[in-house]
């Protein structure tokens, strides 16, 4: 394993973005539902650079006959054994994300009588668009469904769901929770 190492950066600029989302809900005999649209268009966003992106994108350069090293800023290669330690990174301004989706939820609640009611639900999210520009003039990177290692976005499945079930019973309640998210 190798360790990385975090620098500060005097010269960040702020973080800027736009906003916006809309939705419904609803609430009536039991049954709660909400459905809400999200859109998000960050500049400037403050990352750590991603470790595993400097390797990925480290240029190889041969030091002997057969023998090649990564180059690149941030890397030191241990004399020793010629393995990279440690990786120093910083705290940068990258390019954009651009992303819009889908938050809903819907809960029903069944009285059974006296203190004990049932309960089912469902929430999740969709995302519909993950935009990422690592720099002014990048390429755009459709993040969405992609581990995002090699840029400086997290990894974003298309549907993350959570369903429930459970039940109160005066004092006492049980739940059974069940996760499902997309694969990437």
């Amino acid at each position: 394993a190798t360790s990385t190492v975090t620098r500060g950066n005097p010269d960040l600029n702020p973080e800027q973005s736009t906003s916006y989302n809309a939705g419904l809900s609803y609430d009536r005999g039991g049954i709660r539902a909400s459905i809400d649209y999200f859109n998000y268009d960050y500049e400037d966003v403050i990352t750590r650079q991603s470790a595993d992106a400097l390797v990925a994108n480290a240029q190889c350069v041969q030091v002997a006959p057969g023998v090649f090293v990564p180059i690149a800023d941030g890397l030191t290669l241990n004399p020793a054994t010629g393995l990279i330690s440690p990786i120093d990174v910083d705290f940068v301004n990258a390019g954009s994300i651009q992303t819009d989706g889908i938050d809903f939820a819907i809960d029903y609640g069944l009285p059974v009588g006296g203190d004990a009611d049932l309960m089912f639900g469902i929430n999740g999210t969709w995302t519909s668009r993950y935009d990422i520009q690592d720099s002014p003039g990048a390429p755009v990177v459709d993040g969405v469904g992609q581990r995002n290692i090699t840029n400086f976005a997290r990894p974003v499945p298309e549907l993350r769901l959570n369903g429930k079930i459970g039940g109160r019973f005066g004092a006492h309640s049980l739940n059974a929770i069940i996760r499902y998210v997309d694969g990437y």
